[in-house]
This record gives structure tokens, sequence and C-alpha cells, in this order.
């Protein structure tokens, strides 16, 4: 356990046991049997036309449109995806929904929520279902010439001299800008007091280190307690503004969308809100009857829309490790999904899908290390993967709105390939040959760019990746964008790169020992595409 309350990483073994066939480059379909059984009461026949009968679990409340909002060259697309919510705060599937732009000169929407891109200027796509809609911001900029490296050839690393606190570098292979963020070991830490310790860090790359507006960017670990272990910098230039030991000394997530606030779980189960600047914490839900409760065992994430989560805490009344969803506007809590029961003994995390749709649970299962069960949120079982064992994946969504799971393959035939999988039908799609590693951390947290994910690999096996920061489009088009040479000499677990992107993907934040014998100092740097593509990464 580390010094601030967060668990300490350990690398897990990897052991080959599972043979699987290869899909490659297209939507396979994997065995998923389910049984439905279609009733309207005693001694009926069901009848297809039967008008539903309308209560608060199918009356729409609300509609949220993800991505809340793109930049688009002109001539492009993005997908847009509504989730449509009940007044119990249910997601309703199958309802109608209709799509239009504002300016449809400047971006036009199809039916299915295509936006297509046309000329320069600025447009809100509007979905509406049953009266009630739900808006998001569409930015379409000239086409530009963005010069990103793509590709997956060996590109060696340069000789650079490591840069002082918050001084910039360029990288000379790949163009773009490094500044480091933090200072040297012993050194003191400007405003806050304390010294700079030897590893210096955000967190995990799916724990999103800026807030919604890009202004804080957060470096959870710090390594020196004097210091009240979380560090708040501006989110420019990285000066820092502020300490703090974190909201009731439990785990928190910032908003997705309220960069003001972070969400977090307590111990009991509780889920607030919490405002680093002003350290104001509200309260604004709490369960009976758990402890031991934390935010998916510090690996989960709230909705897209940060009105979802998922609780993992023990049962007080048979001691049963259970996970629920919690709408936290409306204050209510899903039912429990029983853990134990589904044999999960070593439950890595657990997470709500980014429409707040499903719950995601990853870990040891069966007996067997990196298998993955997904439910519903009311509980429903939807898939059980067993084949195609993922690293340290997280969820995101696909170039058609479908929510999935992005990662690297660990074993079987398509080990070190990375994938992406849904979560509604367990279908698998290759995004990659094999060019990673396997210290691999996969983020899709630029929320800018839905149909992205980031990586890096830092193994030093020779894999066409290593020492890199880059991103896979999830589309199977085998399209990788390579940002930056990380530097960090793989000696230990803490020597992981941990890249955790800006909401614009414009941005990464890393840490890297810098090509240290020791492993130390592991020090936090950003890396910065912008002076290459001054009108934003193409999508």
């Amino acid at each position: 356990m580390a010094a601030n309350g967060i668990p300490s990483r350990v690398a897990n073994a990897r052991e080959p046991n599972a043979t699987v066939s290869p899909t490659r480059r297209r939507w396979g379909a994997t065995a998923i049997v389910a049984t439905v059984i279609l009733s309207s009461g005693p001694g009926c026949g069901h009848t297809d036309n039967a008008a539903p009968q309308l209560d608060s679990t199918n009356v729409v409340a609300s509609v949220v449109v993800l991505p809340e909002s793109v930049s688009l060259a002109v001539s492009s697309t993005a997908q847009f995806a509504a989730t449509i919510r009940a007044t119990s705060g249910n997601v309703i599937s199958g309802s109608d929904v209709s799509w239009r732009s504002s300016k449809p000169d400047v971006a036009t929407v199809s039916s299915a929520g295509l936006v297509t891109a046309l000329t320069p200027g600025n447009a809100t796509v509007t979905a509406t279902s049953s009266g009630t809609s739900g808006k998001a911001s569409v930015s379409v900029v000239a086409v530009a010439t963005c010069a990103l490296i793509e590709g997956v050839s060996k590109k060696p690393t340069a000789t650079l001299a490591k840069p002082g606190y918050l001084q910039s570098v360029t990288d000379p292979v790949f163009g773009t800008t490094i500044t480091r963020i933090s200072g040297d070991p012993g050194t003191p830490i400007p405003v806050v007091g304390g010294t700079w310790s030897t590893l210096v860090y955000g967190n995990y790359p799916k724990d999103p280190a800026w807030n919604a507006d890009q202004s804080l960017l957060l470096l959870k670990h710090t390594g020196n307690p004097s210091a009240t272990n979380w560090l708040f910098l501006d989110g420019q230039n990285y000066r820092v503004l502020f300490a703090r030991s974190g909201p009731r000394a439990v785990e928190a997530r910032w908003h997705p969308t309220t960069p003001a606030i972070m969400l977090f779980v307590s111990a009991d189960g509780s889920v607030g809100t919490w405002n680093p600047r002003t350290n104001l914490t509200t309260v604004k839900f709490t369960p009976s009857g758990y402890s031991g409760a934390s935010l998916g065992n510090y690996e989960g994430n709230p909705s897209r829309d940060g009105r979802s989560l998922v609780v993992e805490a023990k049962r007080n009344s048979d001691a049963h490790l259970v996970a629920f969803a919690v709408d936290v506007d409306a204050a209510t809590k899903g039912p429990d999904i029983d853990l134990t029961a589904a044999n999960i003994t070593d439950l890595d995390w657990v997470s709500i899908s980014p429409s707040g749709s499903y719950v995601v649970a990853y870990g040891v299962i069966d007996g067997t290390n990196e298998r993955t069960r997904v439910w519903r949120r009311d509980g429903t079982l939807v898939g059980y993967w067993q084949d195609y064992p993922l690293g340290h994946y997280d969820l995101g969504l696909d170039q058609s709105g479908n929510e999935i799971a992005f990662g690297a393959v660990s074993r079987g035939p398509l080990a070190r390939h990375y994938i992406a999988r849904r979560l509604d039908t367990g279908a698998v799609l290759e995004l990659t040959g094999a060019v990673t590693s396997f210290n691999w951390h996969a983020t899709t947290r630029a929320a800018a760019r839905p149909e992205w994910g980031y990586a890096a690999t830092n193994d030093n096996t020779g894999a066409p990746l290593d020492g890199e920061i880059y991103s896979i489009k999830l589309d199977g088009s085998g399209t990788v964008q390579r940002y930056v040479h990380h530097r960090s000499n793989n000696i230990d677990y803490n020597s992981a790169p941990l890249p955790t992107p800006s909401p614009d993907g414009r941005r990464v934040l890393f840490g890297s020992n810098w090509g240290a014998g020791s492993g130390k100092p592991m020090q936090a740097y950003v890396l910065d595409t912008r002076q290459l593509c001054p009108n934003g990464l193409p999508q």
C-alpha cells in the first residue's frame, strides 16, 4: 500500500493457456448463447404489436449524446451515439431517435447519428427521443497539415538531453515537444512545501490527469507525504498550484464534463463530489450494509456523462464481494451483482461502460487470470470472455458508437496484437499486428477523440513500437500515430511510462526515468503535439 492510500502496482504473471482462432481486421463473432422467454400472460400467445405498458422504466427522462464535442477536418466524419434514460435512471433500448444539425451547411447528420463535416465553422447536433433532447457540439476546421509520423516501422531512439524542471525539448525523431513537470529529488516543491521524491507520476492511464476543461492537471503519486500527496498543477503551464490529501482519504476521478469537481467513493459505499480548489465535499448517495468499498478497485471510471459509476464493496450480510451501479444525479443504486457467486476470486477491477449501460469486471474468474464478465447494469449477464485475454485495458467507443474494450492480447494466436472487443456481443476486431510487448497500458480517456486508443510499450524486446507512446484508430484500419520516445529504461514495474491523454488528445502525461540504469528517478513529463497539428489531431 502506497503512502497515500492507493495500492502499489504489482505486475501479474501471464501464463498461456488459451487457444483461439484469430479474427483479422473485421468484426468476428464469438460463441454467445442466450435463452429469451417471451410471455404475455398465462394462456396468452406473444403478440409482436402489443402496446407496451408505460411506467417509470420506459418514460424518457434524458438523452445524452456522446461524444459531447468533436473537432473535424473538412470532409471527415464522426459517429455520435445517444443514450436514452428513463425517469428511473435505467437505459432504454430500442427507442426511436431523430437527429438534426443546427447548421447543415457546416456539418450534416444522418438518421443514424453520423456527422459529416462540410465547411469550417461550428454546429450543434441534437438527438431527440419522445420530445426529450440531448446535444453535442461540432467544430469544423479547414484541412490542415499535421506532421505526425504514422505506421509501425521501427524508429531508433535518438540521443536527447533530459530537460530541466519546467523546461522543454523537442523529440528529434517525432518532432513533438517534451516538458518535464516534476523537479529533481530532494529539491523543494514550489508553493506547497516538501521535496520532490524519486518516484513521481500521475496514476494508471485510465485515470484522467486533466480535468474537463484542461485547466488543472493532477499528479496523484508524489511519494512524499509531507507534500500531502496529491499535487494540482496549472493545466497549461504545469506550475504547482496547491496540494490536497484527497476527499476524505478515498478514491476519486475527475468528472468528465464538470471541470470543478471530482467524483468519489468512500469505504462505506458513499458516492459524492469533491471540489479540489475549495476542498468542499458533497455526499450524493449512501447505501446501507456495505464496507471496504472503492471505485472499481482503483481502476473504475464514471460514464462519459458523469452520471453513473460502479461501486465495488463487501456486502456485510454475507461477506460477498459485490458491485452495483449508482446513478449519481438521481441518488439511486442498481441491484447487487454478486462477484463472489460469479466465482471471481481475485478482482482486478470493475467499471461502468461509457454510456452507463454495462458493468464490466476483470480478474481471476473460474481460477484463471485475465478473464472478463459483462453485465447490464440491472445484473443480467451479457458475456463471459475466456479467450483473447487482455492486459491493462480500458473501455471506450468505436467508430460506429459501439461500446468496446480496447487493449492488447496477452497470449494466444493474437498475442501482442491490439484489439477492440464489443461489450454487447463479444465480437473481436483486430486493430494491429504484433506491434506491442508485455508492459502495455491502454487508455481511451481522450474524450474528444473517441475513435482512438492511446498506449505505450517499454520492455526493450525490439517490438516495432517498443519505447514509444502512440495511439491506434479503433476502426480496424491499422492506423497508428506515433508521438514520442518516452526514454524510460525498463528496470522494474515502476518504470512503466503510464501515458494519460488530455481530454482533447493533443497532449499526454507520462513518466520516464530518462534511461537511468537504476530505474530512478521516475519523473513526470508532458508530450505536446499542438505545434505539429495546430488545428487539432486527425479524427
